[in-house]
């Protein structure tokens, strides 16, 4: 379960039962400025699109806390013919080639 507060900024977090940044369901921080960041348990991580989704419309890629270069993952993604969010197959699919 996550808990949303929000800063002193004007940023939203959400965090778990340990107060780690924390959210299934969509960003665990979204930046007053627009700016956009997945995590689970503390972690940079998103399996159905980039975790870092930045106001200027660019993003990047991350599991388990590390980065995925973006041109290893279009280079994937036209391979498969698939674009994000990606459905639940794709997921796995992501999650065997990158994780």
């Amino acid at each position: 379960m996550s808990n949303c507060e929000i800063d002193e900024f004007g940023n939203k977090c959400w965090y778990n039962d340990d107060s780690v940044l924390h959210r299934l369901d969509g960003p665990a921080v979204e930046w007053r400025n627009g700016n956009e960041t997945w995590l689970v348990n503390g972690g940079i991580h998103r399996i159905d699109g980039p975790a870092i989704e930045w106001a200027d419309g660019t993003f990047s890629w991350w599991l388990n806390d590390a980065i995925i270069r973006t041109d290893y993952v279009n280079t994937w993604m036209e391979e498969q013919s698939v674009t994000w969010p990606f459905d639940e197959p794709t997921q796995m699919l992501f999650l065997m080639k990158f994780g």
